[in-house]
């Protein structure tokens, strides 16, 4: 089972925040934990965050070779690489794409 995270820039400093999403009908948050509790809302831990909208990724439940996250949004580098490819060098097998979640495969592509 994945980790269900998001994260996006503060209002008030522009710095990225993650943890978990929510929504109300006058702002947008990004709330975490210092300590993940059976009871959110009574953890003294948490902090809401209010966030820009317009900056909210999610993240995908992968990782990089680095071991860091990779999210919605992010512009990936990697190699397309089959056994049938018609092209004989391996550099013209790397492609650059940015992660978005298809509607259509009901999954995140590249």
């Amino acid at each position: 089972m994945r980790e269900i995270l998001f994260k996006a820039k503060r209002l008030d400093n522009g710095e990225w925040v993650e943890g978990w999403l929510f929504l109300t009908k006058d702002n947008t948050y990004i709330a975490y934990a210092s300590q993940f509790d059976d009871d959110l809302f009574l953890s003294p831990q948490n902090i809401f965050i209010a966030v820009d909208i317009e900056t909210i990724c999610q993240y995908t439940g992968l990782t990089d070779k680095n071991g860091n996250k990779i999210w919605e949004n992010d512009v990936v580098r990697y190699q397309f690489d089959t056994d049938d490819c018609i092209f004989p060098n391996k550099d013209t097998k790397k492609r650059v794409g940015k992660i978005f979640f298809s509607d259509f495969r009901a999954s995140f592509s590249v």
